[in-house]
């Protein structure tokens, strides 16, 4: 009888990081038990690897024989000297269909689920429900009004309070937290839970339609956590879904950044920085603008579906660009594309990180 099993392999699951990895460096401190993803961007034999980690290419030792392409999980066994790692089963979905359920919520991504709830007045029981699921509702509510871009207001500190409070950080709040034994009551974490979206979202809810909304956004949310990890990873880019506040009316918007994590091995001054933002807006209508920074000079464009709305920003741009300079920048002429409202409408900086990734180059429709 001849078996059909011609090879198997018995091997350790450790994995190890070489000592003389420049990048280890720059990495944070690795805490033990620590889950982390790595990608295999090469493999060199059946014991070498190279790995590409929080967006730092490593070479690591390993007994298992991994692929190149693959994803894989990795547990902290060994924080120092050098780190090691034990390498897990993941229970993570495919990356293609993380990919395919962001990208089908559309331009308001997991605050599709609860748009009813955000759009609604705000009364003591607007919710439809009473007691405890109406407060935490409207602490919900109250949470992403807070955390959205204001209409005629500057908001430097923008970018950090989405992350802080759109769920998108919960877990590792929750692991601070609970590092550090004196913060630790029942008063802080009540106010750690009202300050983020994704744990408000958890709480049970005693109306079936809103606890279904409420668990279906956390879903999107961790979605979104994952998707946002591996583009890290991968190439250094990050995808937000914006919540924008206009005379008491949210809409929702997309907001790209490209950290270029391939120009890793050039000084500080010579990486681009690409930021791209899609908003659908009260007066404007819909917007796509591209923007690309490189040592202190910027470029761009602005697209907009409509003649007048055209006409109007380029009559703005010098004082867009007078601004600019002030802050330091070389300013390159800055334009404002007419788009067709299909090409717009049709437009997903979602679809647009994806494309560029399965294709290996960036694509931001500068």
């Amino acid at each position: 009888m001849v078996s059909d099993i011609s090879k198997i392999f018995l091997s350790s699951s450790k994995l190890s990081i070489v000592k003389d990895n420049p990048s280890l460096q720059t990495l944070p401190p690795f805490q033990k038990g620590q889950l982390l993803h790595a990608k295999v961007v090469k493999t060199l034999s059946n014991r070498q690897s190279q790995l590409v980690m929080l967006g730092k290419t490593l070479l690591a030792q390993t007994h298992t024989p991994l692929k190149t392409g693959e994803t894989i999980l990795l547990r902290v066994i060994q924080s120092t000297p050098t780190p090691v790692f034990k390498i897990e089963q993941s229970d993570t979905p495919p990356i293609r269909l993380l990919y395919d359920a962001v990208k089908s919520l559309g331009r308001t991504g997991p605050f599709r689920h609860i748009e009813s709830l955000v759009r609604q007045p705000m009364t003591p029981d607007s919710s439809g429900t009473s007691g405890s699921s109406a407060k935490t509702i409207n602490h919900f509510v109250r949470l992403i009004q807070n955390t959205a871009l204001q209409s005629e207001q500057t908001s430097p500190n923008l970018l950090h309070r989405l992350i802080e409070n759109s769920g998108l950080n919960w877990e590792h709040k929750l692991l601070s937290f609970f590092s550090n034994s004196e913060t630790v009551s029942f008063e802080n974490i009540q106010d750690l839970i009202k300050n983020d979206l994704k744990a408000l979202a958890l709480l049970p809810q005693t109306e079936n339609s809103t606890h279904q909304s409420m668990q279906s956004f956390s879903q999107g949310i961790e979605n979104l956590q994952l998707i946002n990890q591996n583009l890290f990873e991968e190439s250094g880019r990050f995808i937000f879904h914006l919540p924008i506040l206009f005379d008491g009316t949210l809409t929702f918007g997309q907001l790209f950044i490209d950290l270029n994590h391939s120009q890793d091995n050039k000084p500080q001054d010579e990486r681009t920085l690409r930021v791209s933002f899609l908003l659908e807006m009260t007066r404007l209508g819909e917007i796509l603008a591209d923007f690309s920074i490189l040592n202190h000079q910027i470029n761009g464009s602005f697209g907009v579906a409509n003649h007048e709305i055209q006409k109007m920003i380029q009559e703005n741009l010098p004082e867009l660009e007078t601004k600019l300079k002030s802050h330091g920048f070389i300013v390159y002429p800055i334009t404002c594309r007419l788009l067709s409202p299909e090409t717009l409408a049709g437009t997903s900086l979602i679809e647009k990180s994806i494309t560029s990734l399965e294709q290996g180059v960036v694509n931001i429709l500068i």
